[in-house]
């Protein structure tokens, strides 16, 4: 669930990272994230049912660019209006709230980047779900990559009929 978030705010730093390595001198650029619409077909990884998931980002990406081409980037963006419908009515419809913050350190040498996502909802049937998902990736000089992804999913129950 929610790879689209991640894939757009990788596709950020990679280019916060290239715009600091052509930078003269250091500079610092903020972007205010208002009311970003972000639309995808996804799977509710604690029932296994595919969906459209649905909200509306607002919050701030920001760039360090240094003169010597190493960058900085930090962004933190939340969406208070998270939905997520499943491709079957018979399943619950999930509404709730999402954070993501994002980080990367560049320089000629190395790539940092780690990405933080958390999703709490409560579903129409009265269940809720949390689902957190923590990535990091390193770059080498060669190209080489060390990446990690630790998915940690919590679905409980909080139905008094459950």
């Amino acid at each position: 669930m929610l790879r689209f978030t991640r894939a757009a705010l990788v596709a950020l730093v990679l280019a916060g990272g290239a715009a600091g390595a052509a930078t003269a001198s250091a500079d610092v650029a903020r972007q205010v994230i208002v009311d970003d619409v972000e639309v995808e077909h996804s799977l509710n990884t604690c029932s296994g049912v595919n969906g459209t998931f649905t909200r509306t980002f607002n919050g701030v990406v920001q760039t360090v660019s240094r003169p010597d081409g190493s960058s900085l980037f930090r962004g933190r963006i939340r969406a208070d209006d998270a939905t997520f419908v499943p491709d079957d009515p018979s399943q619950p419809t999930y509404t709730g709230r999402e954070t993501v913050q994002v980080s990367s350190v560049t320089s000629n040498a190395t790539g940092v980047m780690t990405f933080v996502l958390h999703f709490w909802g409560s579903g129409t049937d009265g269940s809720s779900v949390m689902f957190k998902e923590t990535e990091h990736m390193t770059l080498n000089q060669s190209g080489n990559a060390v990446e990690f992804e630790k998915p940690v999913v919590v679905c409980h129950d909080s139905r008094p009929d459950a």
